[in-house]
Protein backbone atom coordinates (compact mmCIF):
# COMPACT_ATOMS: atom_id res chain seq x y z
CA UNK A 1 0.00 0.00 0.00
CA UNK A 2 1.45 3.51 -0.57
CA UNK A 3 1.42 6.45 1.62
CA UNK A 4 2.24 9.86 1.42
CA UNK A 5 3.00 11.26 5.13
CA UNK A 6 3.61 15.28 4.97
CA UNK A 7 4.66 16.42 8.55
CA UNK A 8 2.26 19.74 8.97
CA UNK A 9 3.36 22.08 11.80
CA UNK A 10 5.81 19.99 12.85
CA UNK A 11 3.81 17.75 14.78
CA UNK A 12 0.53 16.63 12.59
CA UNK A 13 1.36 13.41 10.40
CA UNK A 14 -0.68 13.61 7.04
CA UNK A 15 -1.30 10.43 5.61
CA UNK A 16 -2.89 9.72 1.79
CA UNK A 17 -2.95 6.07 1.31
CA UNK A 18 -3.92 4.61 -2.49
CA UNK A 19 -7.49 4.08 -1.16
CA UNK A 20 -7.90 7.23 -0.72
CA UNK A 21 -7.89 6.94 2.92
CA UNK A 22 -6.70 10.09 4.87
CA UNK A 23 -5.42 9.90 8.44
CA UNK A 24 -4.17 12.76 10.87
CA UNK A 25 -1.96 12.43 13.51
CA UNK A 26 0.30 13.40 15.71
CA UNK A 27 1.97 10.08 16.34
CA UNK A 28 4.40 9.36 13.52
CA UNK A 29 3.51 4.91 14.38
CA UNK A 30 -0.25 5.31 13.49
CA UNK A 31 -0.30 5.36 9.96
CA UNK A 32 -2.70 2.70 8.60
CA UNK A 33 -5.80 4.14 10.38
CA UNK A 34 -9.38 2.57 10.60
CA UNK A 35 -10.46 0.56 7.19
CA UNK A 36 -13.79 1.73 7.79
CA UNK A 37 -13.15 5.74 7.84
CA UNK A 38 -12.66 8.02 4.98
CA UNK A 39 -10.92 10.75 7.57
CA UNK A 40 -9.18 8.68 10.70
CA UNK A 41 -8.43 11.50 12.93
CA UNK A 42 -5.88 10.39 16.18
CA UNK A 43 -4.63 12.35 19.01
CA UNK A 44 -3.72 11.49 22.47
CA UNK A 45 -3.91 15.29 23.46
CA UNK A 46 -5.78 17.81 20.33
CA UNK A 47 -9.16 18.42 19.71
CA UNK A 48 -10.97 18.96 16.37
CA UNK A 49 -12.05 22.60 15.66
CA UNK A 50 -14.52 22.64 13.34
CA UNK A 51 -15.46 26.22 11.31
CA UNK A 52 -16.77 28.99 13.66
CA UNK A 53 -18.36 31.04 12.32
CA UNK A 54 -20.54 34.67 13.62
CA UNK A 55 -24.28 33.01 13.31
CA UNK A 56 -24.96 29.75 11.48
CA UNK A 57 -26.57 31.64 8.12
CA UNK A 58 -24.75 29.69 5.47
CA UNK A 59 -25.45 29.92 2.23
CA UNK A 60 -26.81 26.72 0.13
CA UNK A 61 -25.97 24.19 3.44
CA UNK A 62 -26.55 20.63 2.77
CA UNK A 63 -27.96 17.88 4.97
CA UNK A 64 -25.38 17.18 7.59
CA UNK A 65 -23.34 20.20 7.14
CA UNK A 66 -21.97 21.21 11.06
CA UNK A 67 -20.49 24.44 12.31
CA UNK A 68 -19.78 26.24 15.78
CA UNK A 69 -21.97 29.07 16.15
CA UNK A 70 -19.95 31.74 18.26
CA UNK A 71 -22.77 33.66 18.76
CA UNK A 72 -25.01 30.99 20.59
CA UNK A 73 -21.68 28.95 21.68
CA UNK A 74 -23.10 25.58 20.53
CA UNK A 75 -22.75 23.16 17.89
CA UNK A 76 -25.30 23.61 14.91
CA UNK A 77 -26.64 20.47 12.68
CA UNK A 78 -28.64 20.80 9.03
CA UNK A 79 -31.41 18.40 8.06
CA UNK A 80 -33.97 18.73 5.70
CA UNK A 81 -34.45 22.20 5.30
CA UNK A 82 -33.95 23.29 8.97
CA UNK A 83 -31.03 24.06 11.18
CA UNK A 84 -31.09 21.68 14.77
CA UNK A 85 -29.10 23.23 17.80
CA UNK A 86 -26.68 20.20 19.50
CA UNK A 87 -26.18 20.24 22.72
CA UNK A 88 -27.39 23.48 25.56
CA UNK A 89 -27.06 27.31 24.99
CA UNK A 90 -29.46 28.78 22.60
CA UNK A 91 -33.17 29.78 22.01
CA UNK A 92 -33.77 28.00 18.67
CA UNK A 93 -36.84 25.84 19.19
CA UNK A 94 -35.30 23.44 17.06
CA UNK A 95 -32.86 21.56 19.63
CA UNK A 96 -30.86 18.08 19.53
CA UNK A 97 -30.33 16.86 23.19
CA UNK A 98 -27.76 13.84 24.09
CA UNK A 99 -29.01 12.41 27.59
CA UNK A 100 -26.18 11.17 29.84
CA UNK A 101 -27.16 8.15 28.85
CA UNK A 102 -26.40 8.76 25.21
CA UNK A 103 -30.12 8.70 23.72
CA UNK A 104 -30.56 12.26 21.30
CA UNK A 105 -33.68 14.01 22.02
CA UNK A 106 -34.78 16.16 19.28
CA UNK A 107 -37.13 19.04 19.87
CA UNK A 108 -38.93 21.03 16.85
CA UNK A 109 -38.65 18.75 13.99
CA UNK A 110 -39.32 15.43 15.90
CA UNK A 111 -41.13 16.06 19.49
CA UNK A 112 -41.15 14.69 22.91
CA UNK A 113 -44.24 14.93 24.84
CA UNK A 114 -45.08 14.38 28.44
CA UNK A 115 -48.96 14.31 30.31
CA UNK A 116 -49.68 16.76 32.74
CA UNK A 117 -52.59 15.24 35.27
CA UNK A 118 -54.65 17.56 37.52
CA UNK A 119 -56.55 16.96 40.35
CA UNK A 120 -60.27 18.17 39.89
CA UNK A 121 -62.72 19.65 42.91
CA UNK A 122 -66.44 19.96 43.33
CA UNK A 123 -68.45 22.18 44.80
CA UNK A 124 -72.15 23.31 45.14
CA UNK A 125 -71.59 26.75 45.32
CA UNK A 126 -72.69 28.98 43.09
CA UNK A 127 -75.50 27.32 41.75
CA UNK A 128 -73.05 24.32 40.49
CA UNK A 129 -74.04 20.58 40.17
CA UNK A 130 -71.51 18.35 40.56
CA UNK A 131 -71.55 14.62 40.23
CA UNK A 132 -71.72 12.02 42.30
CA UNK A 133 -68.64 10.57 44.38
CA UNK A 134 -69.47 6.95 44.46
CA UNK A 135 -67.63 3.51 44.49
CA UNK A 136 -65.78 2.15 41.28
CA UNK A 137 -64.37 -1.06 41.77
CA UNK A 138 -63.87 -3.14 44.68
CA UNK A 139 -61.25 -6.24 45.74
CA UNK A 140 -63.98 -9.01 43.91
CA UNK A 141 -65.26 -10.24 47.50
CA UNK A 142 -68.61 -10.34 47.96
CA UNK A 143 -69.63 -6.95 47.50
CA UNK A 144 -72.63 -3.99 47.71
CA UNK A 145 -74.89 -5.20 44.92
CA UNK A 146 -74.27 -8.86 45.70
CA UNK A 147 -76.85 -8.42 48.60
CA UNK A 148 -80.51 -8.84 47.88
CA UNK A 149 -83.00 -5.63 47.65
CA UNK A 150 -86.57 -5.21 46.79
CA UNK A 151 -87.37 -3.70 43.76
CA UNK A 152 -91.02 -2.41 42.96
CA UNK A 153 -92.40 -2.76 39.12
CA UNK A 154 -95.32 -1.13 39.34
CA UNK A 155 -99.08 -2.39 40.81
CA UNK A 156 -97.48 -3.78 44.04
CA UNK A 157 -96.37 -2.15 47.25
CA UNK A 158 -94.52 -3.25 50.76
CA UNK A 159 -96.16 -3.70 54.03
CA UNK A 160 -95.26 -4.06 57.78
CA UNK A 161 -98.05 -4.23 60.21
CA UNK A 162 -98.56 -2.03 63.06
CA UNK A 163 -98.72 -4.04 65.96
CA UNK A 164 -98.62 -1.27 68.46
CA UNK A 165 -94.86 -0.99 67.87
CA UNK A 166 -93.78 2.30 66.68
CA UNK A 167 -95.18 5.57 68.33
CA UNK A 168 -94.15 7.69 65.43
CA UNK A 169 -95.82 10.90 67.72
CA UNK A 170 -92.82 10.43 69.63
CA UNK A 171 -89.05 10.29 69.29
CA UNK A 172 -88.24 8.15 66.30
CA UNK A 173 -85.86 7.51 63.51
CA UNK A 174 -86.88 5.70 60.67
CA UNK A 175 -83.85 4.90 57.82
CA UNK A 176 -83.62 3.16 54.24
CA UNK A 177 -82.38 3.03 50.79
CA UNK A 178 -83.86 3.65 47.60
CA UNK A 179 -83.10 3.72 44.12
CA UNK A 180 -84.97 5.94 41.51
CA UNK A 181 -84.85 5.26 37.70
CA UNK A 182 -86.20 6.54 34.90
CA UNK A 183 -89.52 4.76 35.64
CA UNK A 184 -90.05 6.67 38.82
CA UNK A 185 -92.83 8.72 39.27
CA UNK A 186 -93.50 11.99 40.47
CA UNK A 187 -95.73 13.12 43.19
CA UNK A 188 -96.10 9.05 43.91
CA UNK A 189 -95.39 8.13 47.90
CA UNK A 190 -92.65 6.19 49.05
CA UNK A 191 -93.74 5.37 52.05
CA UNK A 192 -96.81 5.96 54.28
CA UNK A 193 -98.37 5.69 57.97
CA UNK A 194 -101.96 6.50 56.48
CA UNK A 195 -102.81 9.84 58.78
CA UNK A 196 -99.57 9.89 60.54
CA UNK A 197 -97.02 10.56 58.18
CA UNK A 198 -95.70 10.62 54.14
CA UNK A 199 -93.02 10.85 52.13
CA UNK A 200 -93.18 11.14 48.31
CA UNK A 201 -91.50 11.78 45.13
CA UNK A 202 -90.84 15.24 43.31
CA UNK A 203 -89.76 16.26 40.34
CA UNK A 204 -85.79 16.72 40.08
CA UNK A 205 -85.15 14.17 42.21
CA UNK A 206 -86.40 16.09 45.54
CA UNK A 207 -88.08 14.30 48.58
CA UNK A 208 -91.46 16.11 50.29
CA UNK A 209 -93.16 15.07 53.52
CA UNK A 210 -95.68 15.73 55.26
CA UNK A 211 -96.86 14.88 59.31
CA UNK A 212 -100.32 15.02 60.51
CA UNK A 213 -101.35 19.03 61.35
CA UNK A 214 -97.73 19.46 59.16
CA UNK A 215 -98.34 20.22 55.72
CA UNK A 216 -96.08 19.28 52.76
CA UNK A 217 -92.52 20.30 52.80
CA UNK A 218 -90.22 19.56 50.01
CA UNK A 219 -86.67 19.03 50.19
CA UNK A 220 -83.36 21.20 48.93
CA UNK A 221 -81.19 18.10 48.68
CA UNK A 222 -82.02 15.74 45.67
CA UNK A 223 -81.72 11.85 44.94
CA UNK A 224 -78.91 10.83 42.52
CA UNK A 225 -81.57 8.96 40.08
CA UNK A 226 -80.25 5.53 39.23
CA UNK A 227 -78.03 5.23 42.24
CA UNK A 228 -78.84 4.19 45.62
CA UNK A 229 -79.58 6.70 48.35
CA UNK A 230 -79.55 6.81 52.01
CA UNK A 231 -82.23 8.47 53.00
CA UNK A 232 -83.38 9.33 56.84
CA UNK A 233 -86.50 10.84 58.86
CA UNK A 234 -85.95 11.96 62.21
CA UNK A 235 -88.46 13.34 64.79
CA UNK A 236 -87.35 15.12 67.95
CA UNK A 237 -90.27 15.52 70.55
CA UNK A 238 -89.68 18.43 72.57
CA UNK A 239 -92.55 18.59 74.35
CA UNK A 240 -94.30 21.80 72.90
CA UNK A 241 -92.08 21.35 69.47
CA UNK A 242 -91.54 19.22 67.14
CA UNK A 243 -88.84 18.87 65.29
CA UNK A 244 -88.56 17.01 62.21
CA UNK A 245 -85.23 16.67 59.86
CA UNK A 246 -85.23 14.70 56.33
CA UNK A 247 -81.49 13.67 55.57
CA UNK A 248 -80.27 12.65 51.83
CA UNK A 249 -77.15 10.87 51.51
CA UNK A 250 -76.32 12.43 55.07
CA UNK A 251 -76.52 15.88 53.85
CA UNK A 252 -79.64 17.57 55.86
CA UNK A 253 -82.25 17.93 53.33
CA UNK A 254 -85.07 19.76 55.56
CA UNK A 255 -86.17 20.85 58.80
CA UNK A 256 -88.95 21.35 60.09
CA UNK A 257 -90.13 22.78 63.46
CA UNK A 258 -94.07 23.13 64.59
CA UNK A 259 -96.24 22.79 67.61
CA UNK A 260 -98.70 21.26 66.65
CA UNK A 261 -99.52 18.01 67.91
CA UNK A 262 -99.21 14.92 66.24
CA UNK A 263 -101.30 11.92 66.21
CA UNK A 264 -100.42 8.34 65.58
CA UNK A 265 -102.97 5.20 65.17
CA UNK A 266 -102.34 1.60 64.25
CA UNK A 267 -102.36 1.77 60.43
CA UNK A 268 -99.36 -0.62 58.62
CA UNK A 269 -96.49 1.07 57.81
CA UNK A 270 -96.72 0.99 53.99
CA UNK A 271 -94.20 1.43 50.69
CA UNK A 272 -95.31 2.30 47.42
CA UNK A 273 -98.90 2.59 47.52
CA UNK A 274 -99.37 4.46 44.50
CA UNK A 275 -97.56 1.91 42.24
CA UNK A 276 -94.48 3.45 40.23
CA UNK A 277 -90.83 2.28 40.20
CA UNK A 278 -87.92 2.46 42.18
CA UNK A 279 -85.59 -0.08 44.41
CA UNK A 280 -86.20 -0.63 48.42
CA UNK A 281 -83.16 -1.73 50.67
CA UNK A 282 -82.34 -1.97 54.30
CA UNK A 283 -85.20 -0.19 56.28
CA UNK A 284 -85.23 0.04 60.10
CA UNK A 285 -86.99 2.16 62.26
CA UNK A 286 -85.73 3.59 65.66
CA UNK A 287 -87.38 4.60 68.61
CA UNK A 288 -84.89 7.36 69.07
CA UNK A 289 -83.10 10.65 67.26
CA UNK A 290 -80.63 9.28 65.37
CA UNK A 291 -77.53 11.59 65.84
CA UNK A 292 -75.64 13.01 62.85
CA UNK A 293 -72.81 10.83 63.71
CA UNK A 294 -75.23 7.67 63.86
CA UNK A 295 -76.36 8.82 60.61
CA UNK A 296 -72.71 9.10 58.60
CA UNK A 297 -72.58 5.91 60.02
CA UNK A 298 -74.98 4.71 58.44
CA UNK A 299 -74.38 6.59 55.39
CA UNK A 300 -71.19 4.87 55.29
CA UNK A 301 -69.54 7.15 52.64
CA UNK A 302 -72.11 5.80 50.40
CA UNK A 303 -71.31 2.14 50.88
CA UNK A 304 -74.03 1.39 53.91
CA UNK A 305 -73.83 -0.99 56.88
CA UNK A 306 -75.31 -3.69 58.22
CA UNK A 307 -77.03 -4.19 61.50
CA UNK A 308 -77.79 -7.17 63.47
CA UNK A 309 -81.00 -6.74 65.00
CA UNK A 310 -79.92 -6.31 68.70
CA UNK A 311 -78.69 -2.19 68.19
CA UNK A 312 -80.21 -0.54 71.63
CA UNK A 313 -83.76 1.13 70.68
CA UNK A 314 -84.06 -0.71 67.18
CA UNK A 315 -87.55 -1.71 67.02
CA UNK A 316 -87.77 -2.91 63.69
CA UNK A 317 -84.45 -3.50 60.85
CA UNK A 318 -85.65 -5.50 57.40
CA UNK A 319 -82.85 -6.39 55.75
CA UNK A 320 -84.52 -7.51 52.77
CA UNK A 321 -81.97 -9.93 52.05
CA UNK A 322 -84.65 -12.60 50.01
CA UNK A 323 -83.83 -14.03 47.22
CA UNK A 324 -87.69 -15.48 46.62
CA UNK A 325 -91.37 -14.96 47.87
CA UNK A 326 -93.38 -12.07 49.07
CA UNK A 327 -92.92 -12.15 52.48
CA UNK A 328 -89.59 -10.73 54.57
CA UNK A 329 -88.62 -11.39 57.87
CA UNK A 330 -87.58 -8.46 60.80
CA UNK A 331 -84.01 -8.96 62.29
CA UNK A 332 -85.26 -7.78 65.45
CA UNK A 333 -86.51 -10.22 68.01
CA UNK A 334 -89.94 -8.54 67.60
CA UNK A 335 -90.02 -10.45 64.67
CA UNK A 336 -92.66 -8.50 62.59
CA UNK A 337 -92.41 -9.63 59.45
CA UNK A 338 -93.48 -7.64 56.20
CA UNK A 339 -95.78 -8.93 53.49
CA UNK A 340 -95.87 -7.70 49.73
CA UNK A 341 -98.85 -7.42 47.34
CA UNK A 342 -98.49 -8.14 43.51
CA UNK A 343 -96.73 -10.66 41.46
CA UNK A 344 -93.24 -11.56 42.08
CA UNK A 345 -90.94 -11.18 38.75
CA UNK A 346 -94.12 -9.17 37.44
CA UNK A 347 -94.91 -6.14 39.32
CA UNK A 348 -91.99 -7.13 42.08
CA UNK A 349 -88.40 -8.94 41.88
CA UNK A 350 -85.84 -9.55 44.38
CA UNK A 351 -82.64 -7.84 42.79
CA UNK A 352 -78.88 -6.73 43.44
CA UNK A 353 -79.43 -4.71 46.41
CA UNK A 354 -76.96 -2.24 48.64
CA UNK A 355 -75.59 -4.00 51.22
CA UNK A 356 -76.33 -7.29 53.60
CA UNK A 357 -75.33 -9.69 56.27
CA UNK A 358 -72.98 -11.11 53.17
CA UNK A 359 -70.66 -8.55 52.24
CA UNK A 360 -67.16 -8.89 52.50
CA UNK A 361 -65.97 -7.10 49.84
CA UNK A 362 -62.94 -3.86 50.00
CA UNK A 363 -64.56 -0.19 51.08
CA UNK A 364 -62.99 -0.42 47.38
CA UNK A 365 -61.92 2.83 45.34
CA UNK A 366 -64.06 5.65 43.93
CA UNK A 367 -64.79 8.20 41.40
CA UNK A 368 -66.81 10.79 39.97
CA UNK A 369 -70.20 9.81 37.93
CA UNK A 370 -71.61 11.74 35.91
CA UNK A 371 -75.01 11.75 35.14
CA UNK A 372 -77.13 11.80 31.71
CA UNK A 373 -79.83 13.61 32.08
CA UNK A 374 -78.39 16.94 33.83
CA UNK A 375 -74.87 18.82 32.89
CA UNK A 376 -72.67 18.31 36.07
CA UNK A 377 -69.08 19.78 36.42
CA UNK A 378 -66.11 19.54 38.13
CA UNK A 379 -63.21 22.51 38.62
CA UNK A 380 -59.77 22.54 38.51
CA UNK A 381 -56.52 24.77 37.46
CA UNK A 382 -53.53 24.20 35.82
CA UNK A 383 -49.85 25.81 35.89
CA UNK A 384 -47.63 25.35 32.77
CA UNK A 385 -44.52 23.54 34.00
CA UNK A 386 -40.90 24.61 32.98
CA UNK A 387 -40.38 21.54 31.20
CA UNK A 388 -43.22 22.71 28.45
CA UNK A 389 -41.72 24.39 25.22
CA UNK A 390 -43.15 27.59 25.63
CA UNK A 391 -45.87 28.40 22.72
CA UNK A 392 -46.23 25.28 21.90
CA UNK A 393 -50.12 23.85 21.84
CA UNK A 394 -51.11 21.53 24.43
CA UNK A 395 -54.19 18.37 23.89
CA UNK A 396 -56.43 17.65 26.33
CA UNK A 397 -58.01 14.07 26.79
CA UNK A 398 -60.52 12.68 28.91
CA UNK A 399 -60.21 8.85 30.65
CA UNK A 400 -63.01 7.67 31.84
CA UNK A 401 -65.44 4.64 32.35
CA UNK A 402 -69.42 3.90 31.99
CA UNK A 403 -71.62 2.11 35.08
CA UNK A 404 -73.63 -0.10 32.53
CA UNK A 405 -73.22 -1.06 28.94
CA UNK A 406 -74.35 1.47 26.17
CA UNK A 407 -76.48 0.31 22.97
CA UNK A 408 -74.86 1.10 19.20
CA UNK A 409 -74.65 4.97 18.74
CA UNK A 410 -74.62 6.08 22.40
CA UNK A 411 -71.88 8.43 22.72
CA UNK A 412 -70.76 10.20 25.99
CA UNK A 413 -69.82 14.13 25.28
CA UNK A 414 -67.01 15.72 27.21
CA UNK A 415 -66.78 19.79 27.55
CA UNK A 416 -64.07 21.78 29.30
CA UNK A 417 -64.86 25.38 29.73
CA UNK A 418 -61.57 27.17 30.36
CA UNK A 419 -59.58 30.59 30.37
CA UNK A 420 -55.94 30.95 29.95
CA UNK A 421 -53.76 34.07 30.95
CA UNK A 422 -49.62 34.56 31.38
CA UNK A 423 -48.38 35.89 34.51
CA UNK A 424 -49.07 39.97 34.65
CA UNK A 425 -51.72 39.21 32.20
CA UNK A 426 -55.99 39.79 32.43
CA UNK A 427 -57.79 36.42 32.02
CA UNK A 428 -59.53 36.58 28.67
CA UNK A 429 -63.44 35.34 28.52
CA UNK A 430 -63.54 31.89 28.65
CA UNK A 431 -63.58 29.39 25.79
CA UNK A 432 -65.47 26.26 25.58
CA UNK A 433 -64.70 22.82 24.16
CA UNK A 434 -66.71 19.41 23.05
CA UNK A 435 -65.84 15.91 21.85
CA UNK A 436 -68.45 13.28 21.63
CA UNK A 437 -65.03 10.72 20.07
CA UNK A 438 -63.79 8.27 21.71
CA UNK A 439 -60.75 5.98 20.42
CA UNK A 440 -62.42 2.73 20.14
CA UNK A 441 -65.33 2.87 17.42
CA UNK A 442 -67.80 0.50 19.69
CA UNK A 443 -70.66 0.14 21.53
CA UNK A 444 -69.19 1.54 25.40
CA UNK A 445 -68.92 -1.66 27.85
CA UNK A 446 -69.51 -1.17 31.71
CA UNK A 447 -66.04 -0.55 33.19
CA UNK A 448 -63.76 -0.43 30.04
CA UNK A 449 -61.46 1.97 30.18
CA UNK A 450 -61.92 4.92 27.47
CA UNK A 451 -59.95 7.71 25.97
CA UNK A 452 -62.00 10.95 24.36
CA UNK A 453 -59.77 13.56 22.54
CA UNK A 454 -60.89 17.25 23.39
CA UNK A 455 -59.50 19.85 20.22
CA UNK A 456 -56.26 21.24 20.77
CA UNK A 457 -55.60 24.20 22.81
CA UNK A 458 -53.55 27.19 20.95
CA UNK A 459 -50.32 27.99 23.18
CA UNK A 460 -49.60 30.99 21.17
CA UNK A 461 -48.09 33.68 23.11
CA UNK A 462 -48.35 31.86 26.59
CA UNK A 463 -45.40 31.50 28.60
CA UNK A 464 -44.04 29.55 31.47
CA UNK A 465 -45.50 29.76 34.75
CA UNK A 466 -49.16 30.74 33.25
CA UNK A 467 -52.22 29.32 34.27
CA UNK A 468 -55.34 27.45 32.87
CA UNK A 469 -58.27 27.88 35.15
CA UNK A 470 -61.18 24.61 33.93
CA UNK A 471 -64.22 23.49 34.47
CA UNK A 472 -64.55 19.56 32.77
CA UNK A 473 -68.58 18.88 32.38
CA UNK A 474 -70.13 15.88 30.56
CA UNK A 475 -72.50 17.75 27.70
CA UNK A 476 -75.39 15.61 28.77
CA UNK A 477 -78.20 18.41 26.39
CA UNK A 478 -75.69 17.81 23.57
CA UNK A 479 -74.97 21.51 22.75
CA UNK A 480 -71.45 20.45 21.80
CA UNK A 481 -71.66 17.15 20.69
CA UNK A 482 -74.06 14.24 20.92
CA UNK A 483 -74.27 12.26 24.25
CA UNK A 484 -77.37 9.57 23.76
CA UNK A 485 -75.91 7.21 26.99
CA UNK A 486 -78.11 6.69 29.15
CA UNK A 487 -75.50 5.59 31.85
CA UNK A 488 -73.51 7.22 34.08
CA UNK A 489 -69.82 8.25 32.97
CA UNK A 490 -67.21 8.03 35.83
CA UNK A 491 -64.15 10.07 35.43
CA UNK A 492 -60.91 8.60 36.04
CA UNK A 493 -58.50 11.43 34.69
CA UNK A 494 -58.86 14.60 32.72
CA UNK A 495 -54.90 15.09 31.64
CA UNK A 496 -52.79 17.31 29.09
CA UNK A 497 -50.43 16.43 26.74
CA UNK A 498 -48.51 18.83 26.21
CA UNK A 499 -44.39 19.19 24.10
CA UNK A 500 -41.57 19.18 26.20
CA UNK A 501 -38.41 21.63 25.85
CA UNK A 502 -35.70 19.79 28.07
CA UNK A 503 -33.80 22.88 28.76
CA UNK A 504 -34.68 24.60 32.11
CA UNK A 505 -33.44 26.60 35.18
CA UNK A 506 -34.33 27.61 38.75
CA UNK A 507 -36.01 31.12 37.40
CA UNK A 508 -39.68 31.06 37.89
CA UNK A 509 -40.67 32.92 34.99
CA UNK A 510 -37.73 31.69 32.68
CA UNK A 511 -35.58 29.07 31.12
Amino acid sequence: MKKLVFLIAGAILFALNASAQVVVTDDESYTTGESSSVLDIQSDSKGLLLPRINGHNISNPVNGLLVFDTVTDSYWYFKNDDWFELLSGGTSANRMMISDSGWIQFIGEATAWEDLTVSVNSTTEGGSNPPRFAQFAHDGGSVPGAAKALNFMGSSKASISDNGLYSLNLDHSIEFWIKPNNETDKNKKIIEKDGVFYLEFRKHGKLAIKYDGIGWQESEEELDDGAWNYVVITMDDLGSEKLINLYINNEEALTISDDDNISTNTNDIEFNTNNTHFGLDNVAIWGKVLSETEIADGYNEGAGRSLTGSETDLNGFWELDESSGSTFSDETSNNNTGSISGTENSTFEWTDGLVGSSVTASVGVYTYWFDSENEEELYFSVQLPHSWLQGSDILPHVHWVGDENGGSGEDVCWGLEYTWSNIGTVFPNTTTIYSDTTIFNEPIVKAKHYLTKLPTISGSGKTLSSMIQCRVFRDASGKGGTDAYTGKAGLLEIDFHYQVDALGSDEEFIK
